[in-house]
């Protein structure tokens, strides 16, 4: 959220196919105070949601980045044993955020799961916020990945992939960057 206000402030939260970039609810990390995005208290840490594809493909831009492709993500989830979640080929509720474990009511801060690391060290892939991926699909989709704090153990699976218009957004959608 900290990164993503700061981008916001220097861009402006451009309109596209008629959605902004971030749709500043109630519920999102980042408020408009005085003209300027600022983070609410506590989510600092926490990765941003409600934001819509272009959205998290300007920032990934701005910051040098890029969102990563579908297949990308999977191998960085599933590494080259093919691993079921992250972590390893069995579920571990306390190496995710999802629905029902109850640490936190939504979005948990970036990296907070150590035991949900994957081998390569790579945080977050499953649970916490649905990721953006550069990927297309039927009807101009993205392909979104990594379940959230809102599913079950079935969408933190490393296979597991929804797809969304990319001016969609959701409490429980968010991004990653890749370089």
């Amino acid at each position: 959220n900290t990164q993503y206000a700061a981008f916001l402030n220097e861009k402006e939260n451009k309109r596209v196919q008629g959605e902004t970039w971030m749709r500043m609810e109630s519920d999102a990390g980042i408020e408009t105070i005085n003209g300027r995005y600022v983070v609410r208290p506590t989510h600092e840490n926490h990765p941003v949601v409600r934001v819509t594809w272009f959205g998290a493909n300007a920032y990934c831009e701005w910051a040098g980045k890029r969102l990563p492709t579908d297949k990308e993500w999977q191998r960085a989830c599933q590494g080259q044993a093919g691993r079921a979640y992250a972590w390893g080929s069995k579920f571990d509720e306390s190496a995710v955020n999802i629905n029902g474990s109850d640490i936190y009511p939504r979005t948990s801060p970036v990296g907070h799961f150590k035991s949900g690391l994957s081998e390569e060290g790579v945080a977050d892939l499953s649970g916490n916020v649905w990721e953006w991926t550069n990927t297309r699909t039927f009807g101009g989709k993205r392909v979104v990945r990594g379940g959230s704090f809102l599913g079950n153990a079935g969408a933190a699976r490393c296979t597991s992939r929804e797809s969304l218009g990319p001016t969609e957004q959701g409490i429980d959608v968010g991004f990653r960057c890749v370089k």
